[in-house]
């Protein structure tokens, strides 16, 4: 079975909604209704059938004590997806903190180059995989790299700006 919402117009121009769907109800049993959360879909370009159909899922919910309609997540018509913002800049862009769970590792990058931050008890370890230098920045100028400027075996023997000295 489909749920199939369609807009019969005689055109459809960017930022006009194609359908949605509205979660709400009323407590009075009258015509007064409320709205406290909806899934819609916008066309991001002036539709042509078959050649151009730019279209975002937009996700709407209300705030506890309020009675307005905010929007919370959208994916727009390249496939980003944008939390906390309208206009996501990358595939994944969260406009807030965010808080993960489960094993405590993220990656990013390559697979054969990835960038590593991680966590256990009582510490943080950010890292890079396939002998990769970490560097350090500050004002986007790199202030110190690790594998490079600071070098640490895993013997724990230091060496600041030269090669790590053994006893």
């Amino acid at each position: 079975p489909s749920i199939f919402l369609d807009r019969h117009d005689s055109t459809i121009i960017a930022d006009e909604s194609l359908g949605e769907v509205i979660f709400g109800g009323t407590e009075s049993g009258t015509s007064s209704w409320g709205q406290g959360a909806k899934i819609q879909a916008l066309a991001t370009e002036a539709w042509a059938v078959d050649s151009a159909e730019g279209t975002s899922i937009n996700f709407h919910t209300t705030d506890a004590t309020t009675a307005t309609l905010d929007h919370r997540m959208i994916i727009d018509h390249n496939g980003k997806v944008g939390i906390g913002t309208d206009d996501p800049a990358q595939l994944l862009d969260v406009n807030s903190k965010i808080y993960l769970q489960s094993d405590g590792v993220i990656k990013w990058g390559a697979t054969a180059n990835q960038g590593i931050l991680t966590w256990d008890t009582g510490k943080v370890m950010i890292g890079g995989q396939s002998s990769n230098s970490l560097e350090l920045r500050a004002n986007n100028t790199t202030a110190l790299t690790i594998g490079t400027d600071l070098n640490l075996t895993t013997a724990a023997n230091l060496g600041v700006g030269v090669a790590p000295s053994y006893p």
